[in-house]
């Protein structure tokens, strides 16, 4: 890899204790998140505790990956590092299906981004960048007619 193309890379995240899991999981093409296990909540990003019963017995289970768009912005300038050549695109927060309010957020790819309406259907699709590194990103769901 060159100076130039380390230079363009996207921003990394640094795993830690509590994010690995999650990481680990996208870097096999899974969606895992936090669960506690007393209460049986999702928890997105994870937490030491259960945020709704404080239960310290948490594990972290595969999700399906599929939701809806909770909000959306449209990123049209080249304002972060690593993402000049994908100007425009759209930022995703997605509510996923296992529970109300478990958010988590990715990019839409495949489609335009003005496509990116909220209340659309996506589900997660998983990008595996040059340098090896993994993301979890969006795309729509072709939806069934009624």
């Amino acid at each position: 890899m060159t100076d130039a193309e380390t230079a363009a890379l996207r921003p990394r995240p640094v795993p830690d204790a509590l994010t690995r899991p999650f990481w680990d999981g996208v870097a096999r093409h899974e969606l895992r998140l936090q669960r506690c296990r007393a209460c049986g909540y999702y928890m997105h990003p994870p937490y030491p505790e259960c945020t709704r019963c404080r239960a310290s017995d948490l594990t972290v289970e595969a999700v399906s990956g599929q939701g809806v768009i909770f909000e959306r912005a449209i990123v049209e300038s080249p304002v972060v590092v690593g993402f000049t050549g994908d100007v425009p695109y759209a930022c995703l927060l997605v509510e996923l299906d296992e529970q109300p309010g478990l958010l988590i957020a990715g990019n839409l790819v495949d489609f335009p981004p003005d496509e990116a309406v909220v209340g659309r259907r996506v589900e997660v699709v998983f990008r595996d960048e040059s340098d090896g590194f993994t993301l979890p990103m969006f795309r729509l769901v072709q939806e069934e007619p009624y």
